[in-house]
């Protein structure tokens, strides 16, 4: 995972900016690497979510290759926080939709707003050229709309995605890492990462 700046003394758009950086690099020395430069999937969870849609656009933008794939896990997508899961989880544990202000508070502050394309993932338009795309989110989280809003808005323009809704979970779970329902998690994002980047047992 690339070592971004934080948050509150980096906001908008250095984390989004060393993290296109960090992958052109990667690219460049993939050889020396030993990394297959032609099976690189983007896995970001929670803001790492908004992170990794953000490097895709801003890839296509400035043509550069894209990755083959993205995992997006309980993405922080959508700075207008009009869900109806925006609405309903202002008190779940980890993460609701108190903390999810806050965070576009701090993360945008002092920012022209017309000028913060690569914020609010959700309100980007033309997406077709997203490669494949698997969204997780959990049930109790303020972010379930917004996650699954996105996996169909790229189903809608043609790209190959999925999304689950994980029952019974709310964001952060990957913390009981004993869980049944983790280990089901992990199994489905490792056949898709395989199924992704070609790799057989």
């Amino acid at each position: 995972m690339p070592d971004y700046r934080l948050l509150p003394k980096y906001r908008y758009p250095v984390a989004i900016e060393d993290c296109y950086n960090t992958y052109l690099w990667v690219l460049e020395n993939s050889e020396s690497l030993g990394i297959n430069k032609d099976r690189t999937i983007f896995i970001g969870d929670s803001a790492g979510g908004n992170i990794a849609v953000a490097v895709t656009v801003m890839l296509k933008d400035r043509n550069q290759p894209i990755p083959q794939g993205n995992m997006l896990i309980y993405p922080v997508l959508d700075k207008r926080m009009t869900t109806e899961s925006m609405m309903k989880y202002t008190d779940t544990p980890i993460w609701d939709s108190k903390c999810n202000k806050r965070f576009w508070d701090m993360y945008l502050k002092g920012c022209d707003l017309s000028r913060t394309r690569y914020s609010s993932m959700s309100e980007i338009d033309h997406l077709d050229f997203f490669p494949k795309t698997y969204v997780e989110v959990a049930e109790f989280d303020c972010l379930h709309d917004e996650g699954i809003a996105f996996a169909k808005t790229l189903i809608s323009e043609g790209v190959d995605a999925e999304y689950y809704s994980v029952h019974g979970t709310c964001h952060g779970f990957e913390v009981a890492t004993r869980s049944s329902i983790l280990n089901e998690c992990m199994k489905r994002r490792i056949e898709w990462i395989k199924n992704v980047c070609m790799i057989k047992d």
